[in-house]
């Protein structure tokens, strides 16, 4: 919960907080798109949604989808993601199988960034 937390709590706009805040429910959880549907959110919301969920074979799949998709609160929901999971001092011990992590999200991180910079979306 504090990872969820942690991901939000930079962000105003209530549209961009609230994404952050549910940013793993369909990868994570038993909740679907039509779940969210019913409960009336909206197809832009739960579509962005859709977009930060990891459904790919690859992890570098995924992040070539999601620099793709242009939508920009998904791409700065998943900078603030990677930053808190590349964070090593949240762990209480740190071991070479975090830091192979960590490494796939520098990675990850780099190439939103380097797609972002200087580009209007």
């Amino acid at each position: 919960m504090s990872h969820l937390l942690r991901v939000s709590e930079d962000f105003d706009d209530i549209f961009i907080k609230s994404v952050a805040l549910m940013h793993d429910i369909l990868e994570d959880t038993p909740v679907t798109k039509n779940d969210l549907l019913a409960l009336d959110y909206s197809n832009e919301f739960v579509e962005t949604l859709e977009i930060l969920e990891n459904s790919y074979d690859t992890y570098t799949e995924y992040i070539d989808h999601l620099i793709e998709s242009q939508n920009l609160v998904a791409l700065q929901v998943k900078l603030k993601d990677l930053l808190h999971n590349m964070d090593l001092t949240r762990l209480a011990k740190v071991t070479a199988r975090d830091i192979k992590r960590s490494k796939k999200y520098i990675d990850a991180y780099s190439k939103i960034i380097t797609k972002l910079e200087g580009e209007k979306l």
